[in-house]
């Protein structure tokens, strides 16, 4: 059943948590009626508010210049990156959130003029997209981190409800215990009961034929119908006691029975939940296989 219900369970999962492999693209594309080329990249996982943050975080450690946002279009002025120009260039970028993450397309100009290339293996464009992978990368793994970190404590969860389940099952479990040592008790305690019940029906038996022997003597028999009166209220209080008793063993049995189909449900909860936990432990090592590969 176990092993059903983790197979059941992989089943669901998906290779959502495989590696997206993050190519930074060159494309063709017009600015203000200028041919640009530019380096293209989608940032797997991450949002577009991370991103826009840690891009201006990223271009101030290269930059003197100001930066500036117009109608989504990110300028970032006098910046020097020796790898890609020996000169201060304009970097240019516009961000766009996804379903599959942040799509990135930068570009960049140098005193007026798109620098670039046309031989898209030279230095200049090599270093370019280099550039734009390091930041993308160091993206895509800070949103494969949090993502670990979210599917850590979800197991965590998991793993703290599964012992609140153990837990329960071992206290209903020593209920019943503890509720058949005081049946037993009480079982006990009934018959030493009916025993004193049926003594006392024989006393009383007998001290009615003492009413009757001393009926000749008004005063004797006064004192015997008093303690045949006394008798039979012993008796009746032997009988209230055990009809308590008995009253308390259909308690007994009947959280017994309530427990008894409680441990039956929990039983199940515990065998579900742990087959979720080995199918959770697995996504865990899934995606810290995805953040360990992510290079």
């Amino acid at each position: 059943m176990k092993n059903l219900l983790i197979a059941l369970l992989i089943l669901m999962t998906t290779s959502t948590y495989s590696q997206v492999p993050l190519v930074v693209d060159m494309v063709p594309q017009t600015n203000e009626n200028n041919s640009q080329i530019s380096y293209v990249v989608l940032v797997p996982q991450a949002t577009l508010k991370e991103v826009e943050n840690n891009w201006n975080s990223y271009l101030s450690h290269d930059s003197r210049g100001w930066a500036s946002n117009d109608n989504g279009v990110h300028t970032q002025k006098n910046m020097l990156v020796k790898n890609i120009s020996a000169d201060r260039f304009e970097m240019y970028s516009r961000m766009n959130e996804t379903s599959k993450g942040v799509h990135m397309t930068v570009w960049l100009t140098q005193n007026g003029r798109a620098l670039v290339s046309d031989n898209p293996d030279s230095g200049l464009n090599l270093a370019a997209k280099k550039y734009v992978y390091d930041f993308a990368i160091g993206q895509y793994r800070e949103a494969v981190q949090v993502e670990l970190k979210l599917e850590q404590d979800k197991q965590k969860k998991m793993e703290d409800d599964l012992a609140d389940l153990i837990e329960n099952q071992e206290n209903s479990i020593e209920t019943v215990k503890e509720n058949e040592r005081e049946e037993k008790r009480t079982s006990a305690a009934i018959e030493v009961t009916n025993r004193d019940i049926d003594n006392a029906s024989l006393d009383i038996h007998d001290q009615k034929q003492m009413v009757k022997t001393t009926s000749s003597d008004p005063n004797a028999m006064k004192g015997a119908e008093k303690t045949l009166d006394n008798m039979e209220d012993d008796k009746d209080g032997l009988q209230k006691d055990n009809r308590k008793k008995n009253e308390h063993l259909d308690e007994l049995r009947k959280e017994n029975r309530e427990e008894a189909r409680t441990m039956s449900t929990n039983e199940q909860d515990v065998a579900f939940k742990t087959a979720a936990i080995e199918t959770q432990k697995q996504t865990v090592r899934d995606v810290l296989t995805k953040l360990n590969n992510i290079k």
